[in-house]
């Protein structure tokens, strides 16, 4: 479901997939958190799962998004970028701006 996703969405909208800047995340878990803005679409991976769920999860952690509203094209879903909702399906996500 993630590569077919993501391989769909780059075949679309190919703008979106133009460089890597680090989005940093804000938190008592933001040490688990990588997500890279890959110009327009910002992939977000959970990093060290086991220690993260040691520590009781994610709690007040949050991505600094760029302004304006995004969505996760993996789950459906839209996100303010808190990490305990928007990884709660899939320990991953791949957002894109909403119009």
């Amino acid at each position: 479901h993630v590569t077919c996703t993501a391989l769909t969405l780059r075949r679309e909208r190919p703008e979106l997939f133009t460089g890597y800047t680090p989005v940093t995340a804000s938190g008592s878990a933001a040490a688990h958190a990588v997500a890279f803005d890959r110009g327009g679409a910002i992939a977000v991976a959970t990093r060290l799962p086991v220690g993260l769920a040691a520590a009781g999860g994610w709690g007040d952690t949050a991505l600094d998004l760029p302004e304006g509203r995004w969505h996760d094209v993996l789950t459906g879903l839209d996100t303010d970028g808190r990490l305990a909702e928007l990884l709660a399906v899939h320990p991953v996500a791949l957002l894109v701006r909403k119009a």
